[in-house]
């Protein structure tokens, strides 16, 4: 699969659609007519994912034990939330009113490639989450570095 990577500003219209960047079509659209999904992401952002990745998350989170509340929780809000995404013949998406306003976009978006999926920010409130965080980039490295050795598969020779 091909990665989303990058950062993009766009205007959002009056009617709430915002381009989505050339290089992200293909790849959140590789067929005419297929829809992607929105829905909330962290920290305030509308998530937007592509049809494959969009049912990888949905059955992992499926086949987590729904009898633990946060479990129940996530997934309904997740679900709850989610709504198509069509790419119109401009290349741009709706983003949906309710969406737009937990996510405080009003007239810009920040359009960020992560990978897997893509994440539509107020510009502002990015920038207010960067520097509020108190997480640098090297210390983010450091916390990620130990996750994926605690992931791994133990050698017991």
């Amino acid at each position: 699969m091909e990665r989303l990577l990058g950062s993009y500003r766009y205007a959002v219209d009056a009617k709430g659609r915002v381009s989505v960047p050339a290089p992200f079509r293909k790849v959140l659209f590789p067929q005419p007519g297929l829809s992607g999904t929105l829905t909330r992401g962290y920290e305030n952002c509308i998530a937007l994912y592509p049809p494959d990745k969009w049912e990888e998350e949905a059955q992992q989170t499926a086949d987590l034990p729904f009898t633990v509340g946060n479990v129940r929780l996530f997934a309904r809000e997740m679900a709850f939330h989610a709504k198509p995404g069509t790419i119109d013949g401009q290349g741009r998406i709706i983003l949906p009113k309710e969406l737009r306003d937990w996510a405080r976009i009003d007239k810009e978006a920040l359009v960020l490639g992560v990978f897997t999926h893509i994440e539509i920010f107020n510009p502002e409130v990015y920038e207010a989450y960067r520097s509020g965080s108190g997480m640098t980039y090297e210390r983010a490295a450091e916390e990620l570095h130990k996750l994926r050795t605690s992931l791994r598969p133990h050698d017991d020779r």
